[in-house]
């Protein structure tokens, strides 16, 4: 059973980095040239010990960074539109009279979005599990010597967290004022955007 949790998590790792590496192909030809420092943090050791990283594995290492920057990318594509429609709805509920409101059509129509970007975050933490499952990456992004990928693909990481969590916030303040799809839709965040 062991045995086949492995392949199974092989065979992921294996498509996400295929996948990754079609859409860095699409990138210009300018933004994958770039001179690149061949040290870094060597695994366990303080990030003041560094070790040379063979051309080999800097490749290895470019590669995995630039496949989680495209996975994070992708789903910062897939979420922020998600994301904003909520918090549309959410304002023209607002702007109307308060006995004018609707708020069961508004959990209706919210809850399907929300699905929709929690299920894209799933997805990405997925992907990079399965291409940094032990966490090299970030670790290395912190370093003092990271590779210019590693350090993109933390940025982007940080910009998704932080969009992500304003959003919600926004959305939550808003929702305030409507205590019947504020309590609905406060489970919906828990369930979809915070596994």
């Amino acid at each position: 059973m062991l045995q086949s949790q492995q392949k199974q998590q092989q065979d992921h790792k294996a498509q996400v980095e295929k996948k990754a590496a079609q859409q860095a192909q699409s990138q210009p030809q300018q933004q994958r040239k770039k001179s690149l420092p061949n040290t870094t943090v060597a695994k366990g050791l303080p990030f003041t010990q560094k070790t040379t990283r063979d051309p080999e594995r800097l490749e290895k290492d470019k590669r995995i960074a630039n496949n989680v920057s495209n996975a994070i990318s992708s789903c910062q594509d897939t979420i922020k539109p998600l994301l904003s429609q909520v918090n549309t709805y959410i304002e023209e509920e607002d702007r109307k009279d308060p006995k004018e409101r609707n708020e069961d059509e508004l959990v209706q129509k919210c809850e399907p979005l929300i699905s929709q970007a929690g299920d894209a975050l799933q997805k990405c933490n997925s992907d990079i599990r399965g291409l940094d499952g032990t966490g090299e990456l970030r670790m290395r992004a912190q370093g003092d010597d990271a590779l210019p990928e590693e350090r993109r693909a933390a940025k982007y990481l940080s910009e998704l967290t932080g969009e992500t969590t304003r959003s919600v916030e926004e959305a939550k303040q808003k929702l305030k004022s409507m205590p019947k799809a504020e309590k609905k839709m406060s489970g919906l965040w828990k369930v979809r955007l915070r596994k």
